[in-house]
Parts: structure tokens; sequence; C-alpha cells
């Protein structure tokens, strides 16, 4: 009797204890109570976008896939015609009729907005050799925004099309942006000239362009990627517009330009510029235009320091980036000023290329420098346009410094240690390389060596002086005794020892 009560007492406690568990886990599921004072937060975890964002980015767009624009492709001989030619001079109707129209149409789209709002939306993270090399392709007919000095313009008479349109005349101008050569300019064509710059010459009647005004003005410009154009340089022959002498730039179409004041120099760099993160590490810096994202860093890293003295980088350099964390976490400090003291061991010469050497740069120097605190004597790998009074270009040396650059990256070399597995190649290695303006040669300061400059050495000097001094007293005093000695044997010589005086 008592084994069947057992059994449903068991079920209605496994029931009540099932029924308890459902409960609570319903109350924990519910939100808690908010404590008095408690804000609700009624943001949404994703929120929606900016509208007027959205709008901007519509208004400004150019819907790049026109006919006009890219050309219509044959399909017997798989050859694409007509659109934006580049490496060619601007295209008359006759020699692109899809060229010259797409001109029209981005001139006329840009002419809707003011010269302020296409600088305003136009992207940031681009350099001219963006729009110079293979990358130009993805950012043709892009809204661009670029700061620099306007270095010269003139007046330009516009094309029939255009002055169908409404366009009286046209300008073009050079513009080089912050920390590029002045040899390599942007060319933008504009509808329209700032009333603040100064005014440029007026065309002679029958000539199809006016002459070069020197301008030297900041300015902001907002404009479209249109294509590589080549323009004659000196010596040129204006019939081989592909020919020795004819220069190459990225043409850009926009309203006009923003008067600015020239910015104070920025000692730290834009990392988010798209050629800093698209250049490479273990590599060794080929030339070849499969590595240009390299070059152009390196160029502009270069022209970048030479903004500033050895003084200004090493003041503003951290000191608590040390060879570890360059070599071990180097993509967490990449372009980043950092500071070393160390000994210089090697400097090699090297020539600069064109676009340097129009900014005024005609050598650079390759050197090696063991870092303090090194146990193992690997070295950093520096890259400066300087020497300091006292230094020369040689393979072997010794000279302790200071120096501040650039973390660039982590660059391949060929170590003078023999490779186990075949003794005939040596072993490469990697060594973090970094570009400043030059190096600073110091004296022996740290307390280590004045005491053995100070202490040390003057005592081991003196010991050595007193050490001598005392065997030269010896030396006498024994030479003396030993006079003395012979003197008396000799007056002694014949007495006999037996006798008393």
């Amino acid at each position: 009797m008592s084994g069947r009560f057992r059994l449903p007492w068991l079920r209605f406690a496994l029931l009540a204890g099932l029924g308890a568990g459902i409960a609570a886990t319903a109350r924990a599921a519910e939100p808690p109570e908010p404590l008095p004072g408690d804000k609700i937060d009624d943001r949404s975890p994703i929120p929606p976008e900016n509208p007027k964002q959205t709008v901007d980015a519509a208004r400004f767009r150019i819907h790049k896939d026109k006919g006009i624009y890219t050309g219509t492709l044959d399909p017997k001989t798989r050859v694409v015609k007509g659109g934006i030619e580049d490496n060619r001079p601007l295209a008359s109707e006759k020699q692109n009729a899809d060229e010259y129209q797409a001109l029209t149409d981005v001139m006329l789209h840009a002419a809707q907005f003011s010269a302020a709002e296409l600088a305003e939306h136009g992207r940031r993270d681009l350099t001219p050799d963006d729009l110079t090399f293979d990358a130009r392709f993805q950012f043709r007919l892009e809204l661009i925004r670029f700061e620099g000095n306007v270095a010269r313009a003139r007046r330009l008479q516009p094309t029939r099309s255009l002055e169908e349109a409404g366009f009286k005349e046209l300008f073009e101008a050079r513009l080089v942006p912050e920390d590029e050569s002045p040899g390599y300019p942007l060319i933008l064509l504009l509808s329209a000239w700032p009333e603040e710059f100064p005014k440029l010459p007026a065309m002679t009647e029958g000539k199809p362009a006016g002459e070069f005004a020197s301008i030297d003005r900041w300015a902001a410009f907002g404009g479209y990627s249109f294509k590589l154009v080549t323009y004659p340089g000196p010596g040129a022959d204006p019939k081989q517009p592909t020919g020795a002498g004819w220069l190459k730039g990225p043409l850009l179409i926009g309203r006009s330009l923003v008067a600015a004041k020239e910015p104070p120099p920025r000692i730290a760099l834009d990392k988010s510029l798209r050629i800093f993160k698209a250049s490479r590490d273990y590599s060794r810096m080929k030339d070849s235009a499969e590595f240009w994202e390299d070059w152009s860093a390196w160029n502009r890293l270069i022209l970048h320091s030479r903004r500033f003295t050895e003084e200004q980088l090493e003041a503003a350099a951290s000191r608590k980036i040390g060879f570890p964390q360059l070599l071990e976490n180097y993509k967490d400090y990449r372009f980043d000023l950092v500071y070393f003291q160390g000994v210089l061991i090697r400097v090699v010469e090297g020539k600069c290329s064109k676009r340097l050497v129009d900014a005024g740069i005609e050598n650079w120097y390759d050197g090696w420098l063991i870092p303090d605190g090194e146990p193992s004597g690997h070295p950093i790998n520096i890259a400066i346009t300087e020497l300091p009074a006292g230094i020369e270009p040689k393979a072997s040396m010794n000279v302790r410094v200071a120096f501040a650059g650039y973390s660039f990256k982590l660059r391949r070399y060929e170590s003078g240690e023999k490779d186990s597995s075949d003794p005939s190649k040596y072993v490469d290695k990697k060594a973090p390389l970094l570009v400043g303006r030059s190096v600073t040669v110091l004296q022996e300061t740290d307390d280590a060596t004045a005491w053995w400059r100070e202490g040390f050495v003057p005592a081991v000097v003196g010991g050595v002086a007193f050490l001598g001094g005392a065997a030269v007293l010896m030396g006498w005093l024994f030479r003396r005794g030993d006079r003395t000695a012979r003197a008396e044997i000799e007056a002694n010589r014949h007495r006999n020892p037996f006798t008393q005086d």
C-alpha cells in the first residue's frame, strides 16, 4: 500500500519543480526593472543611414557606365574603341568623339556645384600616383579632394560644344599637393577663376590659350578624375604627343579653386592614405611598376621628412618604441616617428629618382645602425638625405649617433651569415626600414661612459705612472746600494778576517 501512494507524490513533486523552473526561467528572460534614476537606452543597435549623406552621394556621383566614358567593345576584334583614352592629350571631336563628349558631360556635371561643395565632399585618401599608375582605372570619374600650392595657371578657349552649353572660357591650373614633387603637378580644368587669386593674362585673339602666369597660392580643390593626360615639356615635338619631351599628369575637372591658408607643417603623417596601406613588407625595393605603391610612399616620406630639421624630428619622435616592437609588431607602428640611439656601422650613397631631383634632392644615403640595448647586434636600416659634418659614406665605420625617422616597412636583406643548407648562399634576414632627414653625432655623455672616461681611465693611467716611478726609484736605490756594497767589499778584500783591529 505504501508503494502505491509514494509514486503519485513523487510525480507531484516533479511536476511542481518543473513548473517552478519554467516560472523562474520566464522571470529570468524578462528584462530587469530599471532602477530609479536609470535612463532607458532608445538607440538602435544598427542606426539608419544619414539621409543627407545618401542624398549628397547621389547628387555628386557620375554614372561611369556610359559608352562615352568606357568606349565600345568590337565583338569581332575584341578591341575597345572610343571612350576616354589615357596617355594622350585631350581629344578633339574629330580625334575621339566619345572623349570629346565625355569632357562636356563632366564639365556640365561639375558646374552644378560650388567649388566649396566639391572640395568638401571629395575623397581625401588618394595621391597623384593613385591617378597615374594602373590603380587610376578604379578611380576614374570619382570626386577627389586635393590641397596644395597652385603654381601657375592660364586661360583657355572652350570647345564649341562647351560654348554652346554656356561656357565663355575655361582655365587650366597646375596644383602641387602637399608632400609632392613640384615636377609632377596635377592638371586642373576649371570653368571659373577665383576672384581672390591674381588675374590671368587675356588670350590673344585667334589663339586657343593665354600665357601661363605664376600664382604661388595655397588652395583646396575638389574635382573629378578624368584621365592621365600628356602635355608638352621642354623640347617636345607637338606632332608626337607620345614621344620624347612629353610629360604626363592626372587631369581633374572641377568648378574652381577654394582659396585657403597654408596650414602649418604637420610632423605626423596622414596614415589614411591608400598608398601607405598598399605598400608591401618583407620586399626589396625593386625599380618596377609592380612596386609603384612602395616607391610612391618612399618619395612621400623623403619629401615629408625634408620639411623639418633633424632637431624637430628628434623632439617629436617616440622613445617608447624599440627594436623588438618594430620587428615583431611592425603593423602597429607603421609610419610612426620613432627615435633611436646607437652605433652607425655603414653608409652607402645612392642616386635619387628624377622626381626627387626635381624637388631639389640629388642623393640619399643607405645607412645601417645597431641600436643601443640590442644584444644580438641586429641592425635597423635608415634612409637619410643629409650627412652631418665628419661623416662620409663608408662600408665600415663605428660612430655613435641619434636618429629620428618614420617607420616604413620591414626590409629583406642579405646578411653575412652563411646558409647552413647551402654554404654558397647567405641567409636572408629582416630589418626595420626607417626614413628620416639625417643623424646627429653624439658625444659620450651617459653616466657609465663618464665614469669610464673620468674615473677608470685616469686611475689606470695614474696607476701605471706610479708603478713606473716606483720602478725607477727602486732601480736607483738598488744601484746605489750595489755601489756602496762593492766599495766596502773592495776596501776589505785583503784584510785577514781573523785579526782584530
